[in-house]
């Protein structure tokens, strides 16, 4: 009897690792990337018009985290409401930037720029969870990306899709693990890119 509580608990042990195996799906659906040769910034911008957490929109989410807090702390939903709409700018924005200009040398800050790639459809399909003993279930998000001409943005040259993108820690606040599947994202991303510059 022992040994069979031993090997149950030993297996469970193995696949709490084998769960947080990083899948990364990055595909290109349409169009190609032929047209960044050469280039040496482009722009880079965040819709967050379809960004959901889970089943939750993201109004819906931050509504509802706010209001939990506000009901332990005065004044602490504000604070949670301020601190995400600075998160999205200082966290979300500025790593996916900061990988890809470090990466491929480039500015990705350029208004200018002849290119923009448009992040889009953020969606977090599972906040993930765990702790240091159990291992757990990562992060993961899917989200879309795809470039489009500065100066006429309906004109669309490449369209990627991201299924699946899973941010290895299992613990730390939701804006950290967005952080974290949009920072993969953008590493699959530069690689894809290098090629084509």
């Amino acid at each position: 009897m022992k040994k069979v509580s031993i090997f149950s608990l030993a297996m469970l042990f193995i696949l709490s690792f084998v769960s947080v195996k990083p899948v990364s799906g990055q595909k290109i659906v349409s169009g190609d990337l032929s047209f960044l040769k050469g280039q040496k910034s482009i722009n880079v911008v965040f819709d967050y018009t379809g960004f959901k957490i889970e089943k939750e929109t993201e109004s819906e989410f931050v509504e509802r985290e706010a209001t939990a807090r506000e009901g332990k702390e005065a004044g602490s939903g504000e604070k949670f409401k301020a601190d995400w709409e600075k998160d999205k700018t200082e966290r979300f924005n500025a790593a996916l930037k900061k990988i890809l200009g470090e990466a491929l040398q480039i500015n990705t800050d350029d208004s200018e720029a002849q290119y923009t790639l448009i992040v889009y459809n953020i969606n977090l399909t599972n906040k993930g969870w765990g702790n240091k003993f159990s291992g757990g279930n990562p992060a993961s998000m899917n989200v879309d990306m795809k470039f489009v001409e500065t100066a006429n943005q309906s004109n669309t040259l490449c369209e990627i899709k991201n299924e699946n993108i899973r941010y290895m820690a299992t613990t730390g606040t939701v804006a950290q693990k967005i952080q974290g599947c949009l920072e993969l994202s953008a590493r699959v991303l530069a690689k894809m890119m290098k090629k084509n510059l």
